[in-house]
């Protein structure tokens, strides 16, 4: 009974983040509707944009508190952690206090933080960025935990892309219609340019002849 209520519970996540359209409501969605499933207390998810360089935070959250937090520098050796999230590698950090050196910390710039998990957001073999959850207490998340994250970051993921697909097509359709306003505009102005050249022309020509039969 636990288990098909996990599945249910999963399957109204996923519905409600393949609903809406914009990246702010995907990751709203995702992130209030799996803290009913997964005991994090601080949650971040962050967009890497491998063309500028830039990396941001989509959403930040302290306990049940959102906050809005600008783009963030990446340090140098940042990069290779980076590159295990391409390949779909999932960070689990039982104990900050255990370890000295944390894979990324950049992404949940908490000072109570002791654990937390970077989740890959990978679609169709694209790398968007990653959901990073973390705890004020050591070994906060468990192995199911981490396969609902998973599970939720997939579909966020997907949800993501699509979003940025949509866009896309969005911004495509304003260009054309802006490219056949523009062409509709010349076409006016070419039809205005030929009908005053006619006029000119055949006044002339009329003038001409009107001289010639009063001679």
């Amino acid at each position: 009974e636990k288990t098909i209520q996990l599945f249910a519970e999963l399957h109204e996540v996923d519905r409600a983040i393949l609903a809406t359209n914009s990246p702010d409501a995907i990751v709203d969605e995702a992130l209030t509707r799996i803290q009913r499933l997964i005991p994090y207390q601080f949650c971040t998810v962050t967009r890497f944009d491998e063309e500028s360089g830039q990396s941001s935070f989509l959403a930040a959250r302290f306990m049940n508190e959102t906050f809005s937090t600008g783009p963030f520098s990446l340090e140098r050796s940042d990069y290779e952690d980076l590159e295990r999230l391409k390949a779909g590698k999932v960070y689990i950090i039982e104990d900050t206090f255990a370890k000295c050196e944390t894979p990324l910390p950049s992404v949940l710039p908490f000072p109570k933080l002791r654990s937390y998990i970077i989740v890959p957001l990978v679609s169709q073999s694209t790398f968007i960025g990653s959901m990073n959850l973390g705890a004020s207490f050591p070994n906060a998340f468990s192995s199911e935990n981490i396969d609902v994250a998973c599970e939720v970051a997939n579909q966020m993921a997907l949800a993501l892309r699509n979003a940025d697909l949509f866009e896309k097509l969005r911004q495509a359709n304003q260009r054309l219609q802006l490219l056949n306003q523009k062409l509709l505009q010349a076409q006016e102005t070419e039809k205005r340019n030929l009908a005053r050249e006619l006029h000119d022309e055949m006044g002339q020509a009329l003038t001409a002849l009107r001289i010639q039969l009063e001679e």
